[in-house]
């Protein structure tokens, strides 16, 4: 059993494995004043430097500042990359559908619909997201 499942909810493996490494992108781009290494990217997003130096050549990144760093992250293959990128492509919504959370995070549709009917809510906000992650069984890896 994967040791981040051991309370079976998604918000568990989410507060432990996603947000950590959130927590650290926000602190990196808010303090750091200088161009950030390719050793700082890679670390912080989970990648190897050989991937970071390829998604810069292939989107003509020479430094990475706050906005080529962005860049990277939305098309690394880590899995905070992944959930970023899928956010992106969902428009970075205020409300979530039941469609959304599912493919954001990667979740069963399935799952997710139950979880939204146990709470008897038709989207999620940034307020009902953890209560609704909490419900949502953690899939086993």
């Amino acid at each position: 059993m994967n040791p981040m499942c051991q309370n079976n909810s998604y918000l568990n493996k989410y507060s432990n494995e996603i947000a950590p490494v959130l927590e650290e992108i926000d602190i990196m781009i808010k303090t750091y004043e200088k161009p950030f290494s390719i050793e700082e990217t890679a670390a912080v997003l989970g990648l190897k430097k050989k991937e970071v130096r390829l998604l810069m050549e292939k989107h003509k990144i020479k430094k990475i500042n706050r906005k080529s760093f962005f860049c990277i992250m939305k098309h690394g293959s880590s899995d905070v990359c992944r959930l970023f990128c899928r956010e992106t492509e969902a428009g970075l919504p205020y409300t979530y559908s039941k469609e959304e959370v599912a493919f954001i995070y990667g979740l069963n549709k399935t799952l997710v619909c139950e979880a939204f009917d146990k709470l008897g809510i038709k989207e999620a906000t940034y307020i009902t997201l953890p209560g609704l992650l909490s419900v949502i069984p953690c899939a086993e890896d």
